[in-house]
């Protein structure tokens, strides 16, 4: 399939990759850093909306990025290069990083997660078995 699909699409700007379980074609230059990188890097007020009319758009305090495959490595590594940019937009709080965890990044102190489905090598902080494992964590948000 994957030769297949790169042969046909040879002379279109996109790129063909295996993901876990299925086949990604995406735009050429597009990845799931693209979102991370406008929401959390240098233009993140014209992305951030205002609580309320009239207002600036406050910073962000929470960064939860999950994925399961190679393709969400390159999101959790902006995550990693963005959260510490005082000019960004992640909210800098002080304060001392989680028992047990050595303090190496420069962002254990903020509320930010990066998490990959799954046991292997991954550039994200944590992990979760399975993907219901997924959605019992964001039922137990609310």
């Amino acid at each position: 399939l994957m030769d297949h699909l790169e042969s046909v699409l040879v002379n279109e700007q996109v790129d063909v990759f295996p993901g876990s379980n299925h086949v990604e074609i995406k735009a050429q230059g597009v990845s799931k850093a693209t979102p991370v990188e406008m929401f959390l890097g240098a233009n993140w007020q014209s992305h951030l909306r205002p609580e309320r009319e009239g207002a600036t758009a406050g910073k962000v305090d929470f960064v939860m990025a999950i994925g399961d495959d190679r393709s969400d490595e390159e999101m959790f590594m902006a995550v990693d290069q963005l959260v510490t940019n005082p000019e960004g937009a992640v909210v800098q709080k002080m304060s001392c990083p989680m028992p047990g965890k050595e303090k190496t990044k420069g962002h254990e102190h903020l509320s930010v997660y990066c998490v990959t489905v799954g046991q292997k090598p991954s550039k994200a902080d944590f992990y979760l078995d399975e993907a219901e494992d997924v959605v019992q964590l964001v039922r137990n948000f609310t």
